[in-house]
């Protein structure tokens, strides 16, 4: 099921939730990045579609939490970022509380599939978060999420890197007996570059499954060191594993420059766009995503801090020819997650 291939008919998206499994994910909030074909002048119904969503919603240690443009915090404390035991680390990134809502787009759609829906998005991906001595939310959480979602979700795994061996398995059991379609982990979660040698096992399994390995480049949201994302430290990873295809998400800003170079040297190297809306996308991208670059950028969202369709708001000013928008939107997404 989660090798589909998706597609549109008669202008619908073929791939639908039961009403059971919408309720059902209600009960699993779930960030989405999309990687989606609209219509032309809007992200509405209507659309044919290939989606990502990564990152299911991580769980707080205490809470509740809420989202501002500088990252996660508290909601009596709007200085300080949450922390993990012993201060190290975020607590966790997570879904806006009701009561008290940072983005209102978000909590209209608090159903994953009803936000995919609204940007007429059939399939999307969301992924397991584990950080230092945390699984945030596990990988079997994920299949579940997927189970759930009548085929709108697709999975994506994690692991920790700090037990190499133990993380050489969860990859392997993640792809052959779960069918997730990538492995994702963050730099700045660890406090680490990718190019610290606790990332290589996981470069190994993931080159042995045949998957991506997603990650984040550029600043970062929560208050923690944004230098582990420059796009740089993958040149390296690339020139080591040059089997392995690697998906740089949220643009690279404010090392744009540096993600462009690194993915037009290496053919297994992409970027996505995740985190942006379409009028923050830097020149020097859209540029590249028109020329040379129409391979291998990837359109995101980064549901709930912006939904898909907020994320597709505007995209006809970018003037993409036919053939540009339908890589960057849906081509692209399915050639490098085998959709």
């Amino acid at each position: 099921m989660l090798g589909r291939q998706l597609a549109a008919r008669g202008g619908r998206s073929v791939l639908t939730a039961s009403r059971n499994s919408t309720a059902a994910l209600r009960r699993a909030p779930t960030s989405i990045r999309a990687i989606s074909a609209p219509a032309r002048g809007a992200g509405g119904p209507g659309a044919r579609a290939a989606a990502r969503a990564l990152s299911a919603q991580p769980r707080p240690y205490e809470g509740p939490y809420y989202f501002t443009p500088g990252g996660a915090f508290p909601l009596d404390d709007d200085r300080n970022p949450p922390r993990g035991p012993g201060g190290g680390h975020p607590a966790s990134i997570a879904l806006p509380d009701p009561a008290r809502p940072s983005n209102e787009d978000a909590m209209l759609f608090p159903d994953p599939v009803a936000a995919l829906d609204a940007a007429g998005i059939s399939t999307a991906l969301t992924s397991a978060w584990y950080g230092p001595n945390n699984v945030m939310i596990s990988n079997d959480e994920v299949a579940s999420f997927v189970a759930e979602s009548g085929g709108r979700l697709v999975g994506v795994g994690s692991a920790d890197i700090s037990q190499p061996m133990e993380a050489v398995r969860e990859i392997r059991r993640c792809v052959e007996e779960l069918g997730f379609k990538a492995i994702r982990i963050l730099p700045w979660l660890w406090s680490l570059p990718p190019t610290d040698r606790r990332f290589y096992p996981v470069y190994v399994a993931c080159c042995e499954m045949g998957v991506p390995f997603c990650t984040q480049i550029g600043h970062t949201g929560p208050l923690m060191p944004s230098e582990v994302g420059r796009p740089i430290y993958l040149d390296q990873v690339a020139l080591e594993f040059p089997e392995l295809t690697i998906v740089g998400g949220h643009i690279g800003y404010p090392w744009t420059d540096e993600a462009i170079a690194v993915a037009t040297k290496h053919r297994n190297v992409y970027i996505d766009t995740s985190a942006y809306t379409v009028d923050r996308y830097p020149p020097q991208l859209v540029d590249y995503l028109k020329h040379h670059g129409s391979q291998k950028v990837l359109f995101g969202s980064n549901y709930p801090m912006i939904t898909p369709a907020k994320a597709l708001a505007g995209l006809d000013l970018l003037g993409l020819d036919d053939t540009v928008r339908s890589c960057f939107l849906e081509d692209n997404a399915r050639r490098v997650y085998g959709l």
